[in-house]
């Protein structure tokens, strides 16, 4: 293609292009957030407000003493630029903590929306005066910044709005001490991806502490070559133009109605966060399908997909019947994925939500805890954050049997013959993660014998079968909550475990 007609990707945020929704007015828009946040139990009933400031320079807020849940766009108040006056439904106000909300919009010029919340983790963290550190996960960091805690104020006090602007000015997420978030965006479909991704990433924190291990941590020189990393993968794709695109034939329809399903359902079920996490899969032997970012998975359309020509190491061609969707950070991976393994059906990279315990931990997911997530899951390999970054050394890692392979600091990959088997896997991994947590409350857990697993590995996989594990086994602290039976403390004793009860 002559370089004059090559279109490439630029750099761009995960949320530079996050939109929830479409052309509406202030009023739905605020009604629709209000109420995702109350459905996903983000929220109580009578907690949190959201404002937006128009382009008219008007401001409209939440009223106060109303039901969240059952908001009604009649009953949200405004106030127009130049105006002291809030104006409404007869007898409704604006929340009490409205001062914040037009101080906040003041001093940031570039934001055109303000989220405060009351959600469980985040007032966790506020009530424990600590902030969740986003270098445990890249994809917190690079959507949420670094985040810092305003001080003590009663709620509606009038100073309150001066000690959030104090920390706000430099950052878009703040913690108010014993009280909850607040969030500013350039708009209020930004401040709730941003608020869903740092109330995730503080639950996944309190989950870690629960699973010890040695917490990991990245560096902020991690994030800004992992960037880098993503531009110079951009920088090998083209878009495509249609006069070149494979004509739709019934095998990419289905395909794009099964990656819309399960996408929305991970989104659903709690799996995953609305604009973190991809899905893809293989429509032929240079091609696959896979969800793009910057698109809310619970409204994702088949027509969102994007379809990829990997036929050309040096330029990629990307189809978008949406031409400013973009690449998922993750699709060179799976890209190099799916040229390596011909057997490979379908990927999925995800953050799930208990599993991301595992991710910013050194402690490794115990596979052999039990037959179904066993049988199905197989086993778990573990990659640095930096390595993965090379992807010969994720193709080294699944070349050496492993199922799934949870990267550092980031996420899990997984492989399967369909995308409803990734999804199966991606499913079973995080409820047995869920198993794991509970378990260290009562007082740890019990893995399968060898014998077990031998039993298992004829029955499911062949007689003989030979098995290789990648799990690089750890000291005691990387398996905090482990109980072995005498027949794996044999079979582990060169492994470093160091008792049959391990310490929680």
């Amino acid at each position: 293609m002559p370089a004059a007609e090559v279109e490439k990707f630029q750099p761009v945020s995960t949320v530079d292009t996050f939109c929830y929704y479409g052309i509406e007015h202030p009023r739905d828009l605020i009604v629709d957030i209000m109420s995702r946040m109350y459905d996903k139990q983000l929220t109580t009933m009578s907690g949190g407000n959201v404002s937006i400031k128009d382009s008219d320079g008007t401001i409209w807020i939440t009223p106060g003493s109303t039901d969240k849940g059952e908001l009604k766009r009649d009953e949200v108040v405004y106030r127009m630029e130049g105006s002291d006056v809030w104006e409404g439904m007869a007898g409704l106000k604006p929340s009490r903590e409205w001062p914040f909300h037009v101080r906040i919009l003041e001093e940031r010029p570039d934001c055109k929306a303000v989220l405060h919340a009351h959600s469980q983790s985040l007032v966790a963290f506020s009530c424990a005066n600590k902030t969740p550190d986003t270098l445990s996960l890249y994809q917190a960091f690079h959507v949420c910044g670094k985040v810092v805690m305003s001080e003590y104020r009663m709620p509606g006090a009038p100073d309150l709005a001066d000690v959030i602007a104090k920390e706000i000015r430099t950052h878009d997420c703040v913690i108010m001490e014993s009280h909850g978030v607040v969030i500013c965006g350039k708009s209020l479909s930004v401040c709730y991806a941003k608020f869903e991704v740092l109330e995730f990433c503080a639950e996944a924190i309190v989950r870690a502490s629960q699973l010890g291990g040695k917490r990991l941590l990245l560096s902020e020189e991690d994030v800004r070559y992992q960037d880098e990393v993503r531009q110079a993968e951009l920088d090998t794709c083209v878009q495509g133009r249609n006069s070149d695109r494979p004509q739709i034939t019934s095998k990419e329809a289905e395909l794009r109605k099964q990656l819309v399903k399960f996408s929305k359902r991970s989104y659903e079920t709690g799996l995953i966060v609305a604009s973190v996490g991809a899905f893809s899969a293989r429509l032929s032997e240079t091609t696959f399908l896979i969800t793009p970012m910057g698109v809310d998975r619970k409204f994702i359309l088949p027509n969102d997909i994007l379809l990829f020509d990997i036929a050309d190491k040096e330029n990629t061609k990307v189809y978008a019947e949406k031409p400013w969707l973009k690449p998922s950070v993750s699709w060179k991976m799976q890209a190099e994925l799916f040229r390596a393994f011909p057997d490979i059906e379908s990927i999925t990279f995800a953050t799930p939500r208990h599993f991301s315990a595992f991710v910013m931990t050194n402690v490794d997911f115990p596979s052999e805890i039990h037959p179904e997530t066993y049988i199905v899951c197989q086993n778990i390999g573990r990659i640095g954050f930096r390595e993965s970054l090379d992807h010969a050394n994720v193709i080294d890692a699944f070349s050496k049997g492993v199922h799934a392979l949870t990267i550092e600091n980031k996420g899990v990959v997984i492989k399967g013959g369909s995308v409803q088997e990734t999804f199966d896997k991606l499913e079973i991994l995080e409820n047995t993660t869920k198993v794991v947590l509970d378990c260290v409350a009562l007082g740890g857990h019990k893995v399968m014998t060898k014998q077990q697993v031998k039993d298992i590995d004829k029955t499911y996989f062949g007689k003989g079968l030979a098995r290789q594990n990648t799990r690089a086994v750890k000291d005691g602290d990387g398996h905090a909550g482990l109980l072995l039976d005498e027949d794996t403390l044999r079979d582990s004793a060169t492994n470093g475990y160091p008792s049959k009860h391990s310490s929680v």
